[in-house]
């Protein structure tokens, strides 16, 4: 899994990509959202969550 984060005059973004599982989330969001480092946790825990779930069922949909 693979992610970056920034941030500049009021706005922070986070984007993260998962090749294996084909899975990746993009989120863009006022200053006000982001303070403290609850924003990128909750990205990061959003796009894990989204990679086990497909992993699960990638290997669930396997003979």
């Amino acid at each position: 899994m693979v992610f970056h984060t920034g941030a500049t005059r009021g706005f922070a973004a986070f984007v993260g990509f998962s090749p294996r599982a084909e899975v990746g989330l993009a989120v863009l969001a006022g200053a006000r959202a982001t303070r403290g480092p609850g924003f990128v946790r909750s990205a990061h825990g959003t796009l894990r969550t989204s990679v086990v779930r497909r992993e699960a069922a990638i290997a669930a949909a396997r003979p």
